[in-house]
Order: structure tokens, then C-alpha cells, then sequence
């Protein structure tokens, strides 16, 4: 090593420290974009339970109502077929929402 010059010297320590450091700085790289891509799954997610709750809640009313009119309170079979349109029509809002997104 005393035969080399020094600025050889330095390239060769310089290349000794910059190569960790870009393997390094690409494994962060790789981890923030698994991290980003995760995230973003995850609003796509948060939609589609955004979209799901008003249709289910609902499908709830309307097995509410059907139990108790199949248990002998005929005044809920109006109500229930309005429930009934109600949920077909949130199903279908939600099915071309559903085909849209994929």
C-alpha cells in the first residue's frame, strides 16, 4: 500500500464506505415501498368497508323485521318490502362500485 498514491488511496476508502451505504440506502428504499404499497391496500380497504356498512345495516333492519313478522306482527310487511328495495338497490350501487375499482 505505500507504492499507491494517495488519491487512489482515498478512491479505494471511499469506495469501501460507499458501497455499504448504497446497499443500505436501497434496502430502505425497498422497505418504504413495501410499506407505501401496504398502506395503500389498506384504504382500499377502509373503502370498501366504508361502502359494505350502509348496505348492512340495512340487511339487519330488514331481518329484524322479518323475524317479527313471521312471528305474527303483520304491520311490518310494508315496511319490509320498502326495506327489501332499499337494500336491492345498495346492493347494486355496491356491485358496480365493486366491478369498477378491479
Amino acid at each position: 500500500m505505500d507504492r499507491v498514491r494517495y488519491p487512489i488511496k482515498f478512491t479505494i476508502i471511499f469506495l469501501i464506505v460507499l458501497i455499504p451505504l448504497v446497499i443500505l440506502s436501497l434496502n430502505l428504499i425497498t422497505s418504504i415501498s413495501e410499506d407505501i404499497a401496504f398502506l395503500e391496500h389498506e384504504r382500499t380497504g377502509l373503502a370498501y368497508i366504508k361502502a359494505v356498512r350502509q348496505p348492512i345495516e340495512h340487511i339487519q333492519q330488514h331481518r329484524g323485521m322479518t323475524a317479527a313478522y313471521l312471528n305474527g306482527a303483520t304491520e311490518f310487511r310494508e315496511r319490509i318490502m320498502q326495506k327489501r328495495s332499499i337494500v336491492d338497490k345498495e346492493l347494486a350501487e355496491l356491485g358496480r362500485a365493486a366491478k369498477r375499482d378491479s
